[in-house]
C-alpha cells in the first residue's frame, strides 16, 4: 500500500521505494523497479532511518517534504528524489507476502534484458518494452500488470512462431541444396574406380633449427603415386612422383609427363619443392597429400575427379551462404547451438579440406540442419513459457 504518512512507519516495517536510482531504460539490462527497505527507526513524524534489505547499505534516511520523498545516504549525504514509496507493517509483508513478490519481479526482470533472447525480432519488441516496463509490474494494479504483461507475450509468441516458421522454411531449402550437392557429388565419384593405397615410400627427414635446440622432422611421400602440395594460402599443385632416392621425391608434370623438378628438405628451407629450370628457388611445402596411387593417366583422372568435387563443393557453400543472409544465421546459432561447418568465412580454402572431407562435411550439416529446426522450436517455446511462469509467479494472487 502507498505511504501515506511517514509518523505511521515504525521499526521493522517494510519499505518499498520505486528504483529511480539508475535510468534503467538507457541500459540493456534491467533491476527490479523496486528497492525494499527494513525500517530501523523514526523521529516520529517526517523522517525515518532505513536499511536496505538486500545487498549492501549502510542506511538511508527518508524523509518526506511537500509531498516529495527524499532518500539521503548516511555514507556521504547524497540525495536522491523518490517518485513512489510502499508502506508494509510487519504483518501486512507476511500475510501479504510482499517480500516474495518482489523477489519474483526481480526474476521476471532478467525477461526485460536484451540478450534474454536471441531472436532479433523479439529483442525489438522488448527494447520497446523495456523503456516503460514498470508499467508491466505496477504494485497498485497488479491485475492489470498482469493482463498486459499476458497481451505482450501474447505477441512474443506470434513473432517467434512466424519468424521459427520462416527460419525452419529457409533451412529446409539449406538442407535441399546440401542434399542434391550430396548426391551430384556421390554420382562423380563412382565415375572414378581405382582407389589405392600406395606401396612404395620414401621417408625424407631433416633438423629444423629452433630458437634454443634443433628437432628432427621427417615426411613420408608415396612413390609411383600422384600428391597434392600446398605452400602458402589456398595455392595447390598436383604432381606424379615417379622416383625416389633417400632424400629426394622426384615429381613429374601431369600433362606433359616430364619429370620437372624434385622434393627435399633441409634445416634452413624445411620441405620444399625444386624446380629443375629455376634451381635457386624453393617453394616451401606446407602440407603434402597423396591422391592416387597407379599411373599418371589414373592420376589425372582423380585430380579430374577432385576439381569436380570442389567445384561442387565450393558452389554448395555460396549457396548456403546466401540462405544464411536471409534468415539471420547468427540469431539462430545462437539460439540453437552448435554452428554449421558451412558457416565460417572462406574455410574450406585455408584449412585445405579435401573432397572426400568436403562430402563428410556436407553430409554432417545435412543432419546438424534437422537439429536446429528442433532446436529452434524446443528453446523458443521454452523461453516463452518461463516468461509466463515467472509472470505468473510475480503477478497472480499468491
Amino acid at each position: 500500500m502507498r505511504l501515506s504518512n511517514i509518523s505511521d512507519i515504525t521499526p521493522g516495517d517494510i519499505i518499498v521505494t520505486s528504483n529511480n536510482q539508475y535510468n534503467t531504460p538507457t541500459y540493456d539490462t534491467v533491476d527490479s523497479p523496486y528497492v525494499a527497505y527494513v525500517a530501523t527507526g523514526s523521529n516520529g513524524t517526517d523522517t525515518v532511518t532505513i536499511q536496505r534489505l538486500y545487498g549492501v547499505d549502510m542506511g538511508h534516511i527518508l524523509s518526506s517534504r511537500d509531498g516529495m520523498y527524499t532518500l539521503t545516504a548516511l555514507t556521504d549525504g547524497l540525495t536522491t528524489n523518490i517518485d513512489n514509496v510502499w508502506h508494509y507493517t510487519q504483518r501486512d509483508a507476511h500475510f501479504g507476502n510482499i517480500l516474495y513478490r518482489l523477489g519474483a519481479i526481480k526474476k521476471l526482470s532478467l525477461f526485460f534484458s536484451k540478450y534474454s533472447t536471441d531472436v532479433h525480432e523479439v529483442r525489438t519488441i522488448m527494447d520497446e518494452a523495456r523503456r516503460n516496463w514498470e508499467n508491466y509490474v505496477d504494485l497498485d494494479n497488479m491485475e492489470g500488470s498482469y493482463e498486459r504483461l499476458n497481451a505482450l507475450i501474447d505477441r512474443v509468441e506470434r513473432t517467434m512462431s512466424t519468424r521459427v516458421q520462416e527460419a525452419q522454411g529457409k533451412l529446409n531449402e539449406v538442407h535441399t541444396i546440401l542434399k542434391e550437392t550430396a548426391n551430384r557429388m556421390c554420382d562423380i565419384m563412382e565415375t572414378v574406380k581405382h582407389v589405392t593405397v600406395p606401396t612404395e615410400w620414401v621417408n625424407i627427414t631433416w633438423k629444423e633449427a629452433g630458437y634454443r635446440y634443433s628437432t628432427w622432422r621427417n615426411k613420408d611421400i608415396p612413390v609411383n603415386a600422384g600428391i597434392t602440395l600446398r605452400w602458402g594460402g589456398d595455392e595447390y599443385l598436383n604432381f606424379f612422383v615417379n622416383r625416389a632416392t633417400t632424400t629426394r621425391a622426384y615429381v613429374t608434370d601431369l600433362n606433359t609427363g616430364e619429370e620437372v623438378g624434385y622434393i627435399a628438405a633441409n634445416a634452413t628451407d624445411n620441405l620444399y619443392l625444386l624446380y629443375k629450370n629455376d634451381p635457386k628457388k624453393k617453394h616451401r611445402i606446407y602440407q603434402v597429400m597423396p591422391i592416387s596411387a597407379g599411373t599418371i593417366e589414373d592420376t589425372k583422372a582423380y585430380v579430374e575427379r577432385n576439381d569436380k568435387l570442389l567445384a561442387l563443393f565450393n558452389q554448395c557453400v555460396e549457396s548456403v551462404r546466401a540462405k544464411f543472409k536471409q534468415i539471420d544465421i547468427e540469431s539462430i546459432n545462437r539460439v540453437a547451438g552448435d554452428t554449421l561447418k558451412l558457416n565460417t568465412t572462406e574455410w574450406h580454402r585455408h584449412s585445405m579440406v579435401t573432397p572426400n572431407e568436403a562430402l563428410t562435411h556436407i553430409i554432417s550439416d545435412m543432419e546438424q540442419v534437422k537439429n536446429y529446426k528442433k532446436a529452434l522450436k524446443a528453446k523458443t517455446s521454452e523461453w516463452v513459457y518461463k516468461f509466463r511462469q515467472a509472470t505468473t509467479e510475480a503477478l497472480t494472487n499468491l
